[in-house]
């Protein structure tokens, strides 16, 4: 992977914080902070906790109530000032460096969080096998996934990009390849929970967050989203 990767530094800005702006933008955050949650299962208050290109700031303060120990490892300069206080007052610690290279001993974390991250990267591969390197126990990553109306994803971009304005192009993913990719590394899948049915940008667009809880909800009732859903939040435990 080349150093000069550095995806988060869109993920802190404010003009992709903006994207969860209102009450739509409330609704998909709290539908990824609940995946989380479940993802962390097991994980008790004092649990450490790594989030790499977290800079963003989405799950921060809900990792800081839950009373985990969490360290922020960002790309320089990719760390929104919404952390501000969290850092400030000692609740979160922050440290910058190059994604590839993070700067912990090996399995000397608890659980590594990455969101917003594997699908933006060309050596995902290292990336994985550095998040593998530093957990005890847990790597919990998202993905756009290959078996969902993403796979209508280079159609649908121009639209994507249009509304958006900052839209980035990313790379989908098959379940079957990311566990093959992290059973080098030791690791296992745990848990997996996928995220939307529908695209999220047609949330957005919609811009009404009860109607996109009830098709959501009314997609689950049938399994669509257990089965073609996305993004998915994937635990992999190491084996």
């Amino acid at each position: 992977m080349s150093i000069c990767e550095r995806p988060d530094i869109e993920t802190s800005s404010e003009g992709y914080a903006g994207r969860f702006a209102g009450k739509t933008g409330r609704y998909l955050l709290r539908v990824q902070e609940n995946g989380i949650r479940q993802m962390l299962k097991g994980f008790g208050p004092g649990s450490t906790v790594l989030e790499v290109a977290g800079g963003h700031g989405q799950i921060t303060q809900m990792l800081v109530e839950s009373g985990y120990r969490v360290d922020l490892f960002v790309s320089p300069g990719a760390c929104n000032r919404r952390l501000e206080s969290f850092i400030r007052n000692s609740r979160v610690r922050l440290i910058e460096g190059e994604l590839n290279r993070i700067p912990y001993s090996s399995q000397s974390i608890d659980v590594v969080i990455a969101l917003r991250l594997i699908c933006h990267l060309a050596g995902w591969r290292a990336q994985i096998a550095e998040l593998c390197r530093v957990a005890r126990r847990a790597v919990i990553i998202d993905y756009p996934c290959a078996r969902s109306i993403n796979i209508l994803a280079p159609r649908l971009f121009p639209v994507k990009k249009a509304y958006e304005g900052n839209a980035r192009e990313y790379a989908l993913f098959s379940d079957k390849r990311l566990d093959s990719e992290f059973s080098l590394h030791g690791f296992v899948p745990a848990a997996r929970y996928r995220q939307f049915f529908f695209p999220m940008v047609l949330h957005r667009m919609l811009n009404r967050p009860a109607f996109s809880k009830m098709i959501e909800g009314l997609a689950r009732v049938v399994f669509l989203p257990q089965y073609f859903g996305s993004p998915v939040i994937l635990r992999m435990d190491r084996d």
